[in-house]
């Protein structure tokens, strides 16, 4: 059987290591990280998952990300894997935009 996998989403590579290199060290090999750049390689990635019936605890997602604005939780709705998204915002050139604000 797998371990289960935390899935991270966010078009900044130095983000994404760093979210890779604190969550191994928080969870000690207990989980898988995966990671995505974009919207679409992620529903990509949690669409194979679900296929190969591994464990989604948890997707961590920077609301902006190329080609989706947020992660679109009805890609995923009705899945046994008991996903759940958490918005992690980033500082960026459009943080003052009240849309990037929006609480998960």
């Amino acid at each position: 059987m797998s371990l289960p996998v935390i899935i991270c989403i966010d078009d900044e590579y130095l983000i994404l290591k760093s979210l890779e290199r604190e969550l191994d060290s928080c969870f000690n090999g207990r989980y898988q990280i995966e990671q995505a750049a974009s919207g679409s390689e992620a529903l990509e990635l949690i669409s194979t998952l679900i296929e190969e019936e591994v464990e989604i605890p948890v997707v961590l997602c920077d609301y902006i990300i190329p080609d989706m604005k947020g992660y679109r939780r009805d890609h995923t709705s009705g899945q046994q894997s008991g996903a759940f998204r958490i918005h992690c915002q980033t500082l960026g050139k459009n943080q003052s935009d009240p849309e990037n604000h929006r609480s998960a």
